[in-house]
């Protein structure tokens, strides 16, 4: 009995953990513009507060994305492969929070913009991740406030 308690225990505790899921930015029928908020934007519906929201512009394409709310997500991720490329976000004066950080790698040439708004996490990392050469990247923040 005190076996089938324990293991009862342990399901429930492990069953309650929550993990952080990876959901990528499509856009408007994969046109990689459109609102943040709108779940068919997503590989898997819009990211939560335990979710990294993932944005890996490996187009030919200028992505944007637009805010009509505050939102919070675990981590930002944002690849920028594409040379020359911009990926912007305009935030519409709200706030967009981090909680663990942005995180920018594969810098190859191409750009981040925020725009219009308030960031707000405890970091920010950029790494360049890859072989390919240039190694750069262009972030641009214009009206934003950056908050720890």
């Amino acid at each position: 009995m005190k076996k089938a308690l324990a293991m009862a225990a342990f399901v429930c505790m492990w069953g309650g953990e929550v993990v952080a899921g990876y959901i990528y930015w499509l856009g408007v029928g994969g046109s990689y513009t459109g609102n943040f908020e709108v779940a068919s934007n997503w590989d898997a519906g819009v990211p939560g507060a335990n979710d990294w929201a993932c944005f890996k512009n490996t187009t030919t394409k200028n992505w944007e994305v637009m805010f009509n709310s505050d939102v919070t997500n675990l981590t930002f991720l944002s690849d920028t492969d594409a040379l020359n490329y911009e990926t912007r976000f305009v935030l519409n004066q709200h706030v967009w929070t981090a909680v663990d950080q942005f995180y920018f790698r594969k810098g190859v040439g191409g750009r981040v913009t925020f725009t219009n708004g308030t960031l707000r996490t405890k970091s920010l990392h950029c790494y360049p991740d890859t072989t390919v050469s240039p190694l750069y990247m262009a972030l641009a923040l214009k009206g934003v406030v950056c908050e720890a």
